[in-house]
């Protein structure tokens, strides 16, 4: 149970799942409840919570499907990153003190010419809010896109965090702040976590619902689980950030998602671009 009006909760990918395995039912409304309700095809993608759960654990196969058709484009718009990278030799621009204390005589760094080893960091913040009346399959098509920019930074040699937030608001005294790590700087790239993460309308629509649902205080929320709000100015500044979605219009095609991801890089991180 998260206790207070204005609620912050920090979830790494393993505590999301260990709470999507025993939510909380702080409002005691139990079947009633926003994150369990019927399958609605005009706002879920999935037909239940324990479908939603297994997706959350297994992937999304819709969601890794929907990428394939974001990807082409892409790729073909990120800038590839290399840098130098150093090898030990017995001549050099610097030592390696243990290896020379050790007595070897290939205890100097060379420089490499050009190979990929330490890579910058573009940092993605994903909200993960959209307004009720927005299509999940363009909330998916949203999240394929973004997930297709990321495969294509990552194998053009740039390393990449992404993490989802949520920021719900009832009133003046009332809010959720919640925030998942879906892929911290350095983590593999996880196309079965984020397939569901990334890519599935679920994502808020069940397991952030169930997060809501977890707030004690914040049970004057239920009438339409708050409204969206963008995350306060200063934590977004230099990351690429994608605002809730309040019209998915913009997200309707394919083409146009890859686009409007490509905006959102080019805005704060240019220099990843061709």
């Amino acid at each position: 149970m998260f206790p207070g009006s204005k609620v912050r909760v920090d979830h790494t990918w393993a505590e999301a799942m260990d709470y999507m395995a025993a939510p909380v039912q702080a409002w005691g409304t139990g079947a009633m409840r926003s994150s369990h309700a019927k399958n609605r095809k005009d706002f879920h993608a999935l037909p239940s919570f324990d479908a939603a759960r297994e997706a959350m654990a297994k992937g999304w196969e819709e969601g890794r499907t929907r990428v394939d058709a974001a990807m082409v484009g892409a790729v073909a718009g990120v800038s590839q990153h290399r840098i130098p990278a150093y090898r030990l030799d017995v001549a050099g621009s610097r030592p390696c003190v243990p290896v020379a204390v050790a007595g070897d005589p290939r205890c100097m760094f060379q420089r490499r010419r050009e190979v990929p080893v330490s890579r910058p960091v573009v940092e993605l913040i994903v909200s993960m809010g959209a307004a009720w009346h927005v299509p999940p399959e363009n909330l998916a098509r949203r999240g394929a896109a973004i997930l297709a920019w990321v495969d294509a930074l990552e194998a053009s040699g740039w390393n990449t965090s992404i993490t989802l937030v949520w920021y719900s608001v009832g009133d003046a005294t009332r809010l959720l702040d919640y925030r998942v790590a879906l892929k911290p700087a350095g983590e593999r790239f996880d196309l079965d976590r984020m397939s569901y993460g990334l890519v599935c309308p679920d994502m808020l629509r069940r397991t952030g619902f169930a997060v809501l649902e977890g707030c004690r205080d914040l049970v004057t929320m239920q009438h339409g689980y708050g409204s969206q709000r963008d995350l306060p100015k200063e934590e977004r500044e230099g990351k690429v950030y994608f605002p809730p979605v309040l019209d998915g219009g913009p997200w309707a095609t394919d083409e146009s998602a890859v686009v409007n991801v490509r905006t959102a890089i080019m805005a704060s991180r240019p220099e990843v671009l061709a």
